[in-house]
């Protein structure tokens, strides 16, 4: 019960951690230079930007579950149980960040979750 307690919040804040950085990062802009001053000043940006700060948050709490989850759980069982999250992310691009999400991405998520499944079927 416990690796089901983890492996969700690994799959909800690991999803949520990587919409919000993404949303993040499209306000902090396109990296398009190698002048160094403009990566700092854009490395500033990006480390002050409270989308970023929110999706790093979110995914430490995902980091940190999964070294909870494999304490107590085999990494065969683990990690292909998190790729539910792969829809998770789909939904969030599509619905939240407004992306442009067409029928073979969203079939390419589900077999993802599908192969994961019987990968993790005892």
């Amino acid at each position: 019960m416990k690796t089901v307690f983890f492996v969700a919040i690994i799959v909800f804040a690991g999803a949520f951690g990587d919409i919000m950085l993404s949303r993040g990062m499209k306000q902090v802009g396109e990296v398009n230079t190698l002048n160094v001053y403009k990566l700092f000043s854009m490395a500033w940006r990006t480390i002050t930007t409270p989308a970023v700060l929110i999706g790093i948050g979110f995914m430490a709490i995902a980091f940190f579950s999964l070294l909870a989850a494999l304490s107590i759980e085999k990494v065969s069982i683990v990690e292909p149980a998190t790729a539910v999250a792969y829809v998770i992310n789909t939904i969030g691009a599509k619905f939240y960040l407004k992306e442009e999400v067409d029928n073979a991405r969203w079939m390419g998520s589900l077999f993802v979750c599908l192969g994961a499944f019987l990968l993790s079927v005892k």
